[in-house]
């Protein structure tokens, strides 16, 4: 019996161009994804320890603030001069509410603030102060150094770039 003819195989390089047409369009996403709504952030510096620790790599997740605002406890990513360099400070006061620090102790609106995650804590004292429309009171976790040599106070609404995803 003669052999059947086999018909031809199909060239390979239309797989291989699918192939790679994919792969670029995934890191296309990717690239999009982690520019647009998640970015790589490096901590240094020790003002939220042992919240956060120096030379430690987090995500600011830039969608977080798009549909709501920043809560009390939020940890936020404060830009300074553009997306390069950034504050990572927690939000203990939001607008209309009024802050002050006792004796270490943050008083929102004539309540004392549970803050779990102060572990080191000096006696700062701070006169109450009342926000305005789209500002927030940040500072961060370590209240174990001088308040002089600590970052913290008043923030504009619009310096907020996003909230440290875990």
């Amino acid at each position: 019996m003669p052999a059947e003819p086999t018909a031809p195989t199909a060239p390979r390089r239309p797989l291989l161009r699918r192939r790679f047409a994919h792969a670029l369009m995934v890191a296309l996403l990717a690239f999009a994804f982690f520019r647009g709504a998640l970015r790589p952030a490096w901590i240094d510096g020790e003002s939220m320890a042992p919240t956060l620790h120096s030379r430690r790599p987090r995500f600011i997740n830039l969608l977080a603030y798009r549909r709501s605002d920043p809560q009390p406890g939020d940890v936020v990513a404060i830009r300074l001069a553009g997306m390069r360099y950034l504050l990572v400070k927690r939000v203990l006061a939001v607008p209309g509410q009024r802050i002050a620090f006792r004796d270490g102790t943050a008083w929102v609106d004539d309540q004392p603030l549970d803050e779990p995650y102060v572990v080191y804590r000096r006696p700062w004292n701070m006169h109450e102060l009342r926000l305005g429309d789209g500002e927030y009171f940040v500072v961060g976790d370590h209240r174990g150094m001088s308040m002089r040599r600590h970052t913290l106070g008043v923030v504009a609404r619009a310096r907020i770039v996003g909230k440290i995803w875990p």
